[in-house]
């Protein structure tokens, strides 16, 4: 609560902006390690920890392949649909290999 509270009401803190961020930086370090012993239960953070080296993995190819289909029917790929069409294709594709691949 007390990163939340702090990242929220950052810019009406009363001090020198050349001690807010040093300040806010060594807040959130000591915090972390709590944060995770906080998090460390909760499922869907589980499932977003298996997902993100598949996500890694993948979304380059994804990008790729979604910019040339997308530029070869002249579409424009700085588009909001453009943008949701990588984000699930990135994610299927990342199930994809996490089921096949990590976990077959």
């Amino acid at each position: 609560m007390t990163v939340l509270a702090f990242t929220l009401g950052y810019q009406y803190l009363p001090i020198a902006d050349e001690y807010k961020k040093p300040l806010y930086y060594i807040m959130l370090a000591c915090a972390l390690p709590f944060l995770f012993a906080w998090s460390k239960d909760f499922r869907l953070d589980r499932v977003v920890g298996e997902l993100s080296y598949p996500m890694y993995i993948v979304h380059v190819l994804v990008i790729g392949m979604t910019g040339w289909m997308f530029t070869r029917h002249n579409t424009p790929t700085e588009t909001w649909t453009y943008s949701c069409v990588v984000i699930l294709l990135t994610l299927a594709a990342s199930y994809a290999l996490l089921k096949t691949v990590v976990e077959p």
